[in-house]
């Protein structure tokens, strides 16, 4: 028996299902956003990277050419950039610039079809796992972070288009998350 919903519908197929099947997501669960699609735009991504860093593509799609795009590239500019922020200053704009430039090239290569949980889906998140932006205004404190959350998703195509890479991304799925969880709500 499952714990947990897994990436199994289309998004009309979930829709339709609503008044049948309620999932249950918790937090960054890997599994309800893992498909055999977003599995191949993971590969798609990975190989476009690799192909970038030993020059077979030279240009992109307006023709530019391409100078360095690869991963080591990705990877060199995003730790500058993180430095930069960590020691009190700032990153530089050209690089975010060519960070978001990067991912949205990457994000319009990621066509294969994805799946999402089925139904009538409540997804269940911790207010310390939210961006700050959307936390609860309160005096902080360590039982704040930990206060569960539950919202209903109106749109399983956007909230679950793509795999969040979160530090609880793996954790999140193991059934004693779900218990846990689950016991907080009753």
């Amino acid at each position: 028996m499952p714990f947990t919903s897994s990436a199994l519908t289309d998004a009309k197929l979930s829709r339709l299902a609503q008044k049948l099947v309620t999932s249950f997501v918790y937090s960054h669960d890997v599994v309800t956003r893992l498909s055999l699609g977003s599995v191949r735009d993971l590969r798609n991504a990975a190989l476009w990277l690799c192909e970038a860093e030993e020059g077979q593509h030279q240009y992109g799609k307006d023709g530019e050419r391409l100078r360095e795009d690869g991963w080591s590239a990705v990877t060199s500019r995003a730790q500058r950039w993180k430095e930069a922020n960590e020691n009190g200053g700032r990153g530089s704009k050209e690089d975010m610039d060519w960070l978001i430039a990067v991912r949205k090239t990457l994000e319009a290569n990621m066509q294969d079809q994805d799946l999402f949980p089925p139904g009538r889906v409540l997804w269940g998140m911790r207010d310390g796992d939210l961006h700050p932006s959307h936390r609860k205004k309160t005096k902080k404190t360590v039982k704040d972070e930990d206060k569960l959350r539950v919202f209903e998703v109106l749109d399983v195509e956007k909230v679950f288009d793509q795999i969040v890479f979160a530090r609880n991304m793996l954790t999140a799925h193991m059934p004693h998350q779900y218990d846990r969880v689950l016991h907080d709500l009753l």
